[in-house]
């Protein structure tokens, strides 16, 4: 993944910026990225400074597909509408985020009143995602956390920004068995001293190999190698 910059020369051209966008695998990264350089926007010149906010614009408030992650940003993207002077855009996504609540509360009033259809509940959270509702999508996930639908509950706790909940559905799917769903709310938390203690825990218990795979996604590569030194010792033993 490119690394953010925090110097940027004046005359920096905006093929050289989205080039460096090109790196970054999330959405969350990209509009990061642009932040970073509207912060030194006056060393950029007029036309690479617009198409700098336009992206920024587009890449704030962008459809999101039934089942996919993510929420957007609105304000942000109103904000950089404005900056270019595109005010009849800005309302227009101020409008639609209005009608996207209004949907996603239906929503969720159906799934109340209509036998818990878990359909109403993806369709409520689609809608408060493209809003940028965060208290919304955090209501869904306490749910779909009740219903039992971790895989779902912890998706959207990372996107509402609900991290200490995050954590708690990781450990519940530790306790299920569910180590890899665990995993990945860790990765997206940073969090490698609770992903460090899954791989502990399958060394003790003998599973050596899959602790070395851990360590490798983790970038420890001398535990790695420790691993699989124990699991190359073992197989001689058995012989």
């Amino acid at each position: 993944m490119a690394k953010d910059k925090t110097e940027y020369k004046k005359g920096m051209s905006k093929e050289d910026i989205f080039k460096e966008l090109e790196g970054f695998e999330t959405n969350s990264g990209k509009i990061g990225y642009l932040k970073k350089i509207t912060e030194k926007e006056e060393l950029l010149d007029e036309e690479t400074k617009n198409a700098v906010y336009a992206r920024l614009g587009n890449l704030s408030f962008k459809k999101i597909y039934w089942g996919n992650r993510g929420c957007n940003n609105p304000s942000l993207a109103v904000e950089s509408y404005e900056k270019l002077g595109l005010k009849k855009k800005a309302e227009e996504i101020k409008e639609k985020v209005k009608d996207h609540i209004k949907r996603g509360n239906e929503s969720l009033k159906f799934y109340h009143e209509r036998g818990e259809d878990p359909g109403d509940l993806g369709s409520a959270v689609l809608h408060y995602r493209m809003a940028g509702d965060k208290e919304g999508i955090a209501e869904i996930a306490k749910i779909d956390l009740r219903r039992g639908d971790l895989m779902n509950a912890g998706g959207e706790f990372l996107d509402a920004g609900f991290l200490e909940w995050a954590k708690d559905v990781a450990r519940l799917q530790v306790e299920r068995g569910n180590v890899e769903k665990a995993i990945y709310i860790y990765e997206e938390l940073g969090d490698k001293v609770e992903i460090q203690k899954i791989a502990e825990d399958f060394s003790k218990k003998g599973n050596f190999l899959k602790a070395a795979e851990i360590y490798e996604e983790m970038g420890d590569k001398n535990s790695a190698s420790d691993m699989y030194l124990k699991q190359s010792e073992e197989l001689k033993l058995k012989k």
